[in-house]
């Protein structure tokens, strides 16, 4: 017997996480943590560094080229936790749930 689950009726997020880089006019959006597809949200615990580059890819893929280096990066993710809730100690699986 084949089980149907019905579609999500979770209404669309209306808040983004926006940022842009210095030096740089684009603004660059990506969705809350508790807003992600739960397939990404559990590759992000388990596969951190496959995860975040298919988060770019997904949703703002001229930003990977816009990044300069590993302190930019760490700074855009600090900023991205914080506006989606996120604790320093909290994955991001635990914050989806």
């Amino acid at each position: 017997m084949v089980t149907t689950i019905p579609k999500s009726t979770k209404p669309k997020p209306s808040k983004r996480f926006e940022f842009t880089l210095e030096g740089n006019d684009t603004v660059f959006h990506l969705p809350l943590l508790r807003d992600l597809k739960p397939g990404l949200a559990l590759r992000l615990s388990a596969e951190p560094e496959s995860a975040l580059l298919k988060l770019f890819e997904a949703y703002c893929p001229d930003a990977l080229d816009a990044i300069e280096d590993n302190e930019q990066l760490d700074a855009l993710f600090g900023a991205w936790k914080r506006e989606s809730g996120i604790d320093l100690g909290e994955s991001s699986a635990s914050a989806v749930s």
